[in-house]
């Protein structure tokens, strides 16, 4: 595997680029699944967006896999309160500042435990945690509003947290948490999605799902918690943002477009992009690069 660093200073942006020769299998959906939800779409479109509705807020729960239960071994873990739901926790070490590592739509906070030992090492203590509806959290339903409802409840617990790394629709959160008053000095999106309307669109779309279907069941969930999707926006919210930004994109990542995560860096004042390729959208957690360029930043090297 080859390394190339390229700096093209933008906005106060940095590109890096770390390169890996195999590249990311594309997540396809069964073209017969497509077809006979595209079907159903124009016959029944009320009854799909209820569907969709109900399956979008329904992440699916995925089995620990031996390396992640290892990482568990070494925390202490504990439990929090949000929104009457009971949620896991665990917490690495008990000096230094806190580092706090937030995952994403169906993932579990110990996808991102190669960064455990490292920021350990560093001199950090990290706290991870299960979002509602996920891992070994209470719950079935989720939503973005009651996951950053949940990091606000656990930074009341927890205290004052230094650096805030997040993947996925988890960076989301932690964008519009930090906009509503969540505290960290240093902020790490992995593999970002610039919305909420981009990341739902995407799933409906890849099942087949006509923009009839989508509007439909954006308005229904909309309506359900008296928000408008536009204000979880991570482009508006960018500009301003005082907190330092780093984020590490893959250019391969099929399910989030890396094209998203440039635009938050263009758009937000002292951010930098780190972007690699043939990593996907998961993979890119583990790469011993990555995790050394996201401690580097979170010291503030």
């Amino acid at each position: 595997m080859s390394t190339m660093l390229e700096a093209q200073p933008a906005k106060s942006t940095i590109v890096r680029s770390i390169r890996k020769t195999s590249r990311s299998p594309r997540p396809l959906v069964p073209v017969s699944v497509r077809r006979v939800f595209g079907v159903l779409s124009r016959l029944a479109p009320g009854l799909m967006a209820r569907w969709f509705d109900r399956r979008f807020l329904t992440p699916r729960r995925f089995a620990r896999p031996r390396w992640e239960r290892e990482v568990l071994k070494t925390a202490k873990s504990f439990h929090f309160e949000s929104g009457g739901r009971r949620l896991a926790a665990w917490r690495w070490g008990t000096e230094g500042p806190t580092a706090l590592l937030v995952h994403g739509w169906e993932g579990r906070g110990t996808q991102l435990g190669a960064f455990v030992a490292p920021l350990l090492a560093a001199g950090y203590q990290v706290v991870a945690y299960d979002g509602p509806g996920h891992g070994d959290s209470e719950g079935k339903l989720s939503s973005m509003p009651e996951k950053i409802n949940a990091l606000h409840d656990l930074q009341t617990k927890i205290g004052p947290v230094h650096a805030l790394v997040a993947h996925s629709a988890g960076a989301a959160c932690g964008a519009y948490a930090l906009s509503k008053g969540f505290q960290a000095e240093r902020f790490v999106a992995v593999s970002p999605p610039t919305d909420l309307q981009q990341f739902a669109h995407g799933i409906g779309q890849a099942l087949g799902l006509t923009r009839n279907v989508l509007d439909r069941m954006q308005a229904r969930i909309e309506k359900r918690f008296n928000i408008r999707w536009e204000q979880y926006r991570a482009i508006e919210i960018a500009p301003k943002m005082t907190t330092p930004l780093l984020v590490v994109h893959d250019w391969d990542d099929h399910e989030v477009p890396w094209s998203g995560g440039a635009a938050i860096v263009k758009a937000w004042p002292n951010a930098e992009l780190q972007t690699t390729h043939g990593l996907g959208h998961r993979r890119i957690l583990r790469h011993p690069q990555v995790v050394e360029s996201v401690v580097a930043f979170v010291v503030g090297e």
